[in-house]
């Protein structure tokens, strides 16, 4: 994730020479940004702080979101039974890992988040106080009960040869 006025600088510290916007088709930063995210290789957004533009690779906000963010809110779900009052998830969710950074995952708010992981849970208003719940997503086992979605585990393998 990269603030819009440092892109030049990071790109020149890293490949040790100047971003050639003609050889791009581009007249300036700006522009190559706008192509890029008309292409899906990026995310523009604004950070919810500092209300500066920042740039950030689709791929990386695609992990981020399908496999880390995913398997958290899958747990804390469980954890508590499949349901969490809309205003107190994120006390929740700071309980059980750290405090939820939504400029990490390129999400606005938590009607953002919510939207983005529709997948494995649902918002519904409660019907007497008219509150939002968040819910886990219902799944039929073989039986035909409704359970909850079992959070994913996430295996992690080392690659590296090994020093016999």
């Amino acid at each position: 994730m990269s603030c819009l006025p440092a892109l030049e600088v990071d790109y020149h510290l890293k490949f040790h020479k100047p971003l050639d916007y003609k050889s791009l088709g581009v007249k300036d930063i700006k522009q190559l940004v706008v192509e890029m995210v008309n292409k899906g290789m990026v995310l523009y957004f604004k950070g919810r702080e500092s209300k500066e533009k920042y740039v950030i690779s689709a791929r990386m906000v695609e992990i981020r979101q399908k496999v880390f963010l995913k398997n958290e809110v899958e747990k804390l779900l469980n954890r508590y039974g499949g349901k969490i009052a809309f205003e107190s998830f994120e006390d929740l969710y700071k309980d059980q890992f750290k405090s939820f950074d939504y400029d990490y995952y390129a999400l606005t708010d938590l009607d953002h988040f919510c939207q983005v992981l529709k997948d494995i849970l649902v918002v519904e208003v409660a019907n007497p106080s008219g509150a939002k719940v968040i819910k886990a997503v219902e799944v039929a086992n073989p039986s035909g009960a409704k359970v909850l979605k079992a959070a994913a585990m996430v295996k992690i393998y080392n690659l590296r040869k090994r020093k016999n």
